[in-house]
């Protein structure tokens, strides 16, 4: 159910459909089905669009409301610092939420490689060796580093 109602939300969004992908938010939260992905996308309906009595305190509110379901969900920590830094101007508190999704993703990254080596291990330890010299390369998005490094120099 929460699949089927993400998915219609997200593509009322992508079709620019703001009050109608609000509508269905508004009754999920009639009905108590909540979750922070949920209140992520409330937050960016409102946002993007023009609707409502809602101002950045509200939206930063429901963020809030987010973490407080689940602390850690790692998308919400991402949205908020991007809340705070780019809508709020506060890059103090954006950095804060930043480094905590920075950590979570670590740890989870790290569990990840370890599991996909004891994968390839199972193959062979070469084959496991030859995964964890690679791994570097295949947990982040390089070009999209160097683009930014680009653009800090310029």
């Amino acid at each position: 159910m929460m699949n089927e109602i993400l998915s219609k939300i997200r593509k009322y969004i992508k079709e620019k459909k703001y009050e109608e992908a609000f509508n269905i938010l508004e009754n999920a939260e009639k009905k108590n089905i909540l979750c922070p992905e949920l209140l992520i996308l409330k937050a960016r309906i409102l946002q993007l669009s023009n609707f409502g009595e809602y101002d950045l305190t509200d939206i930063e509110k429901i963020y809030k409301r987010a973490l407080l379901i689940d602390e850690n969900y790692i998308n919400t920590l991402i949205e908020i610092g991007y809340f705070y830094y780019a809508v709020l101007d506060n890059n103090k508190l954006a950095e804060k939420y930043f480094k905590k999704a920075l950590r979570k993703c670590k740890k989870q990254m790290t569990e990840i490689v370890i599991g996909l080596t004891k994968c390839k291990e199972e193959y062979s330890i070469e084959n496991a060796l030859n995964f964890l010299e690679n791994v570097r390369f295949q947990t982040l998005e390089f070009s999209k580093l160097d683009d930014l490094k680009k653009n800090l120099k310029e």
